[in-house]
């Protein structure tokens, strides 16, 4: 599990995006074949997640599941 955020100041300088391939690198380096990430409905950082290669597994009122194939 990992926590990574994006001081507000620093938003919207592609360092989301470099993060989050590197985590997906980093887990993909150390055997993992698949991530997923559970982000809430109304948190915009699901465009970045898409771009990054994510897709959608389901939604519920709360959150949006999201998972990556790494392999």
């Amino acid at each position: 599990m990992a926590d990574v955020i994006i001081a507000s100041k620093y938003r919207g300088r592609g360092y989301g995006k470099a993060g989050l391939l590197l985590l997906c690198e980093q887990a993909k380096d150390n055997g993992m074949d698949s991530i997923y990430d559970d982000i809430a409905i109304d948190n915009t950082a699901v465009g970045l997640f898409i771009k990054c290669g994510f897709t959608e597994e389901y939604r519920t009122e709360e959150i949006i599941m999201l998972k990556k194939q790494l392999v």
